[in-house]
């Protein structure tokens, strides 16, 4: 998951991730992984991603301590009054839980885009081999898909081996870093088409010299024997792996078996078991070309899940295809690598569409994996691990139904204008782009996830406010304008990076203000969008 609250274009960790995790921290999760933190400050996701100090060696007493607190925070420490500044350690409450806290790391290679990328506009990114998002072969995309991935990014530069050893120190540097500011351990980000991933794919490297696609684990493996002798031997190294790349999203048509393209999965990851380095491996995948990997709503009928604020019936418990691919896959992998390597193994970590009791409870009796993670049901539902005591214990006060969702999963509508020619026609195409469907999904949820870090920690008498509800009024179109459209409040930015968000907001105001009215005028229907600030 990503966060979304930094400073523009990229920042440290701030009094709304604070604000965030302990909201996380106050249900004791057994383990915290952080949103993305990226090891090279010009090469961001979606712009506000928290991004490492450039003098990691040395870095400033506010950037240490803005990453201590984090890790504090996320452990459950607390603040009783929000502090002003981040390098306020005064009101700060002792460790309440036994959370692990995991700095997840990532460089984002060709997928960081032209605008918001932490670059100046069209300044080329770099990857392992010159292939732009939406050129690799095999993708089979539309005339409009193609223009926009052409528009959005660029072709990389191919790295040379000078620039992949500068940042593999980066990587290690920053696994050093997460330790001494206090982090259980890290986990790096070799999945959804980053940098990692492209080394490991061969359909983005087609590199032919020591980095090339044949010996892509190399690189993993010396990134990951470097943390090991410069870290602690309790220090916990995380791999996210994409196994996206080794099969088509399709239904597996046996239980027991893999394809010829999920047996490549199976060997890089029996590779990485045999180091004996890593301590579990995270089951995940898809990129910007095939975010449909990435998208862990259900398949079911979409009128079951709650329009509107009052809301009684919630959906059956559905399973999407994301979560059938890689409980296959994971499954297979558990049962393999218990059987060739059972007492030093990493744990198999399974994400994806775990929305209720049942799922989880079957995952784990079904051997899928070792661990279960939970995303966005736990935006919706934070308290989660108090649900799942609840039922074991049978606590509960009010009755929970174990084949339900946590929380309903979004159901999202659009202006009616967008069914009208020819505005239905121009959205069609744009709606074709599978990043922007997908991303209109992952814009709501960022939006609650910025509710709960903007609420206030406690009310005026001093106890802890209850989590926020979601709004299921909010639209995919609204959602990604709201996303964008938001500006930090001044106390927690500088100067440089107080102008640069003002004038994107002001020009982003102008367009989509315009845009609004116009589509709000035409139809004749009200529809408001507000921003803040």
């Amino acid at each position: 998951m990503y966060e979304h609250l930094s400073t523009f274009p990229g920042g440290q960790p701030n009094d709304f991730h604070l604000r965030l995790y302990s909201e996380w921290a106050r249900h004791r999760w057994g383990m915290v992984i952080t949103g993305n933190v990226q090891v090279a400050a010009d090469h961001l996701s979606l712009g506000r991603d928290i991004v490492l100090p450039e003098n990691i060696k040395q870095p400033s007493l506010n950037e240490l301590r803005s990453f201590e607190m984090l890790a504090q925070t996320i452990r459950g420490s607390e603040i009783k009054n929000p502090p002003e500044r981040n390098d306020d350690h005064s009101r700060w409450k002792e460790k309440t839980n036994r959370t692990l806290a995991i700095l997840q790391l990532n460089h984002t290679g060709r997928q960081s885009s032209n605008f918001i990328g932490g670059r100046w506009p069209f300044r080329v990114p770099v990857g392992p081999s010159a292939v732009r998002v939406g050129s690799t072969p095999g993708r089979n995309l539309g005339y409009f898909e193609r223009l926009a991935n052409a528009l959005l990014f660029q072709t990389p530069t191919a790295l040379h081996s000078g620039e992949i050893r500068s940042i593999l120190d980066r990587f290690v540097e920053g696994a050093v870093f997460a330790q001494k500011t206090g982090f259980d351990g890290v986990q790096l980000h070799a999945a959804h088409g980053y940098l990692l991933a492209q080394f490991l794919s061969p359909q983005t490297n087609q590199r032919t010299d020591e980095y090339s696609y044949e010996k892509a684990l190399d690189l993993l493996q010396t990134i990951v024997t470097l943390i090991r002798s410069s870290t602690s031997k309790d220090f916990v190294i995380g791999i996210k792996l994409n196994v996206a790349d080794y099969a088509s999203l399709v239904e597996p048509e046996s239980s027991t078996s893999l394809t010829a393209h999920e047996q490549g999965a199976m060997q890089h990851l029996s590779d990485i078991a045999s180091w004996g380095l890593v301590d579990f491996v995270e089951i995940s995948g898809g990129d910007y070309e095939t975010p449909e990997f990435m998208a862990a709503e259900p398949t079911s009928d979409s009128s079951s899940s709650p329009k509107g604020k009052d809301f009684e019936a919630r959906p059956a418990i559905t399973k999407s295809r994301r979560q059938a691919f890689f409980a296959h896959v994971s499954q297979q992998v558990l049962k393999q690598l218990s059987a060739s390597n059972p007492s030093n193994r990493p744990l198999i970590l399974l994400t994806g569409g775990l929305n209720s009791p049942t799922l989880l409870t079957t995952a784990l009796a079904s051997k899928h994996a070792d661990l279960l993670g939970i995303g966005r049901a736990s935006v919706l539902s934070p308290n989660i691990p108090s649900i799942l005591k609840s039922l074991a214990t049978g606590s509960s006060s009010h009755p929970i139904n174990p084949n339900e969702p946590f929380f309903p999963p979004p159901s999202l509508s659009n202006p009616s204008i967008l069914s009208q020619p020819p505005i239905s026609w121009l959205w069609s195409l744009l709606s074709s782009v599978k990043f922007v469907g997908a991303g209109t999904t992952t814009a709501w949820y960022t939006l609650h996830i910025r509710k709960i870090a903007m609420m206030p920690l406690r009310g005026p008498d001093g106890r802890r406010l209850k989590q926020p509800k979601p709004d299921y009024n909010i639209g995919g179109i609204e959602s990604l304008l709201r996303m964008f459209l938001w500006v930090l409040p001044s106390g927690n930015i500088g100067l440089g990076s107080r102008c640069l968000q003002g004038l994107s907001f002001v020009v982003a105001c102008v367009v989509v203000g315009f845009v609004s009215y116009w589509l709000a005028t035409t139809a004749g229907d009200t529809w408001t969008l507000s921003a803040t600030t």
